[in-house]
């Protein structure tokens, strides 16, 4: 019975967070929309948030084959069971780093498990615009070589 209590009082706890709208051109802002764009499959819109750098290294063909390949194998069945919480943004004129939580519920009933990891995105200003400044696959380091198996 203590076990179905911590179970639920967790679930409750990390359910209460409520979604919220950043500044679409605030660091927090790019991630979400980043993030967005990622949900939707857009991923040409996803590489468009990408540094110029990171465009420079990694071509939009090359990317769009590593995040379908990513979405396939990479991706949790239900797509509503992970969270993406942004916690904070570190200070910084040029480059700044976004901390986040991610939260993904497994399971049903008593056989439910929460797992939150911290991730980073480190963003760079290229003149007016907050860019991401690494290859991400959602929000792993990426892209990784040829096809996943």
């Amino acid at each position: 019975m203590g076990l179905l209590v911590l179970v639920v009082s967790v679930v409750l706890v990390a359910g209460g967070r409520e979604p919220q709208q950043y500044p679409p051109d605030s660091p927090r802002g790019v991630v979400q929309r980043y993030l967005a764009a990622w949900d939707e499959r857009d991923y040409a819109a996803a590489y468009a948030f990408f540094s110029s750098d990171v465009r420079d290294t990694l071509s939009e063909a090359d990317y769009r084959v590593a995040a379908a390949d990513y979405a396939r194998y990479g991706l949790p069945p239900d797509g509503s069971a992970r969270s993406v919480f942004i916690d904070d943004v570190t200070d910084g004129s040029t480059r700044v780093t976004v901390r986040l939580t991610v939260e993904e519920v497994v399971g049903n009933g008593l056989d439910t498990s929460v797992y939150r990891s911290p991730r980073t995105v480190a963003l760079v200003r290229e003149g007016a615009e907050w860019r991401i400044d690494q290859a991400l696959l959602w929000l792993d380091p990426g892209p990784y070589p040829g096809p996943m198996k």
